[in-house]
């Protein structure tokens, strides 16, 4: 009976550091998952505001569309002057 009393004190002790451990390991995931939730909510900031600035980078870019089509069809329309039918300096 002794034995019997022993083991189980034994297994007693057991669940206390269990019990211990996983109050521990509660409370270490609860402040990781806490500090998970911070930086991806500060990395869905930073990605909303990097979409904000590519879309005012593809609007100016295409304001100057029209711009260089303008050149492109001035361009077209010039003749090119080759270097050998100027005059020659004398």
């Amino acid at each position: 009976m002794a034995v019997a009393q022993g083991s189980t004190s034994t297994s007693a002790a057991i669940t206390a550091q269990q019990a211990a451990d996983m109050v521990t390991f509660e409370g270490e995931r609860a402040r990781l998952v806490s500090h998970i939730n911070i930086e991806l909510s500060q990395v869905i900031s930073n990605v909303n505001i990097l979409n904000r600035h590519l879309e005012t980078i593809i609007t100016i870019g295409q304001e100057f569309g029209h711009l260089s089509s303008l050149w492109s069809h001035f361009n077209s329309k010039e003749p090119i002057e080759d270097d050998n039918d100027s005059v020659p300096d004398q």
